[in-house]
């Protein structure tokens, strides 16, 4: 069942000058057409709009833009989602994004970030000049809430936590979502995850509703993880995931070190569905795509009970219908209840 989540080069001829120059400029505006701030896409289709393809655009950008810091900070954020490179790679081409950024680049918030970033997320003093110069405050404060889980500064999680939710409230969705990857976890759990879309919204929880307040929010570095009861967030993806055979699911995590079929169901037992169930509140009657990573525990669920000849299988199965259906997965589940 764990399958299941691993869910322009121009070419000028001879031709006269002002026709070269008319198809350069006609090439230019279809690329950026296809451009995508990194900030606005958490993930993106494989193809096309794949980071390779985000990263090379954005360099082209970086090219004709060098004074512009904010086209140098989406090079460098598609450039870090990049899978094609390898981990030396990608160290040294940051690396040069950085000081070619740094020598070109105009001083502004995206500048700072940029450094901020590069330096491994050390430079509390870049962060904070990104912070005073953004117009984009709820963005930076999640980078500071981050900052502040990965070097353990407690009060400044709480601080930034309340101010964040102050000028930007948590929708419902989203609220549903991560009230739930905390309800998949036992009591004084420790949970790793590494973006600002979880690790940011969990501790928000956790400092503004007192949700889970027992759980500890870890920053996943990349170090191997050998807590006990240590929890993996499905967002880390399929590449860190995979490095954890033993995990088991419980819910919207992974526990690193097994988990039962009751650990299973008790952790589910315990999530808010009241949204996720409803056909009025989410517009369109689709589903948000992190939706999708309920389907392989409420499969594993499914499964269980039907299994065991627990009635409320039916009940499991027709959910797990109408969510396939609402996240357009629909064929791939209809083969997983068949198997």
């Amino acid at each position: 069942m764990k399958s299941y989540l691993v869910l322009c080069f121009l070419l000028i001829s001879a031709i006269g000058f002002s026709q070269a120059n008319s198809q350069i400029k006609n090439a230019d505006e279809q690329r950026r057409a296809l451009l995508v701030q990194a900030k606005d896409a958490s993930t993106v289709a494989a193809g096309t709009q794949s980071p390779a393809f985000q990263s090379q655009n954005w360099k082209l950008e970086a090219e004709q833009n060098p004074s512009n810091a904010s086209v140098w900070l989406n090079y460098y954020l598609w450039t870090s989602r990049d899978k094609n490179l390898n981990a030396f790679e990608k160290a040294a081409r940051l690396s040069q994004i950085a000081k070619n950024a740094i020598s070109k680049a105009t001083h502004s918030s995206d500048y700072f970030l940029l450094q901020y970033l590069q330096s491994g997320k050390k430079d509390s003093v870049a962060l904070n000049k990104a912070f005073d110069l953004s117009a984009d405050k709820p963005t930076l404060y999640q980078y500071k809430i981050q900052y502040a889980i990965i070097h353990n500064h407690k009060a400044l999680i709480r601080k930034y936590s309340l101010e964040l939710n102050a000028l930007m409230p948590m929708p419902s969705v989203l609220h549903e979502y991560h009230y739930n990857v905390l309800m998949s976890a036992d009591s004084n759990a420790i949970i790793y995850a590494q973006g600002l879309n979880d690790l940011v919204a969990l501790a928000v929880l956790q400092e503004v509703r007192n949700y889970r307040k027992d759980i500890e929010l870890k920053y996943y570095d990349g170090s191997t993880v050998s807590e006990t009861n240590a929890y993996l967030c499905l967002s880390l993806g399929a590449d860190v995931l995979k490095k954890y055979p033993a995990a088991g699911y419980t819910g919207l995590l992974l526990k690193v070190s097994g988990a039962s079929k009751e650990e299973l169901k008790r952790s589910i037992n315990r999530f808010d569905l009241r949204i996720m169930q409803s056909d009025n509140d989410i517009p369109g009657n689709k589903a948000p795509v992190i939706y999708k990573n309920y389907l392989p525990s409420f499969l594993l669920l499914y499964k269980s009970l039907e299994n065991a000849n627990d009635s409320e299988a039916v009940e499991w199965k027709a959910l797990i219908k109408k969510l396939a259906e609402r996240t357009g997965d629909s064929e791939a589940v209809a083969k997983q209840l068949e198997n």
